[in-house]
């Protein structure tokens, strides 16, 4: 089955929003680890 742009662009979102909470994610910890 060929992927089309728009089967890309949606996995592209997908991992950009996923990437998104990590980096959030990764944020909230490095806080945390400064409060202690």
């Amino acid at each position: 089955m060929a992927a089309d742009a728009c089967d890309i662009n949606r996995a592209n979102v997908v991992l950009n929003a996923i990437t998104f909470k990590d980096m959030k994610n990764a944020v909230k910890n490095q806080a945390n680890a400064v409060d202690f």
